[in-house]
């Protein structure tokens, strides 16, 4: 079912069927169901960044959601290059940091996430869109936000750019932050070996059995705690 409830938001375009720049092919048949299966009620697409949803909302380098689609369109482009095709329209309701971003010209275009077979009813459905430097998908359009009637709208300029989409389905990454685990266990394990340290200074006899258990306990915890 179709979102068909009015906002004041202005629809941009997200993906165009056909090839994309990479080689791969959006059909069109997925982006029409996607735009009448489309229902933020039933299962919600969020906005994120290049794929990826981290797991701390206050993150600094990637928030947990940019923002939410809408409402979803398509239309068949008549004119231009891409005459023929058929263009996937988004309207979204961007968070405060997203529109700062796409302010500063950063991750300015559109990425779809889209599952051929959603499990509802077995058509496309969108997942979710990424904010992107290198899209994929021919024909989508550059975003730009500006306040209008206190909501968020869209206004655009044509450019060629947009969205990686898999043929058999796109999933949004989860950020692990692995580095980040490894570099509180390497932490943790330098912290015990300093102390091993001071204590071998003071009385080297005595501590060689205690020191050879320590350091075997700290090496299994660091390797715990990276893993």
């Amino acid at each position: 079912m179709a979102n068909e409830k009015k906002t004041s938001r202005k629809k941009f375009r997200v993906a165009v069927s056909g090839s994309t720049v990479d080689g791969r092919e959006i059909s069109p048949v997925h982006l029409r169901e996607a735009a009448e299966n489309f229902n933020p009620d039933v299962y919600a697409a969020r906005v994120n960044v290049e794929h990826y949803l981290s797991p701390c909302p206050s993150s600094e380098f990637l928030a947990s959601a940019m923002g939410d689609v809408t409402a979803l369109s398509t239309e068949d482009i008549t004119e231009g290059p891409l005459a023929g095709r058929t263009a996937l329209y988004a309207e979204i309701e961007p968070t405060e940091r997203m529109k700062q971003l796409v302010a500063d010209g950063k991750k300015i275009y559109s990425s779809i996430e889209l599952h051929p077979q959603f499990s509802v009813n077995g058509r496309a459905y969108l997942v979710g869109l990424a904010m992107t430097d290198t899209p994929a998908s021919l024909g989508t359009e550059r975003l730009k936000f500006t306040a209008q009637q206190r909501q968020a709208v869209m206004t655009f300029n044509s450019i060629q750019g947009e969205a990686p989409l898999i043929s058999e389905a796109i999933e949004s990454e989860i950020i692990e932050m692995a580095e980040q685990r490894q570099e509180e266990g390497t932490q943790w394990f330098n912290r015990v070996m300093g102390i091993i340290g001071r204590g071998r200074k003071a009385d080297d006899a005595s501590f060689s059995r205690i020191q050879e258990a320590v350091e075997g306990v700290a090496t299994s915890q660091a390797d715990i705690i990276d893993r």
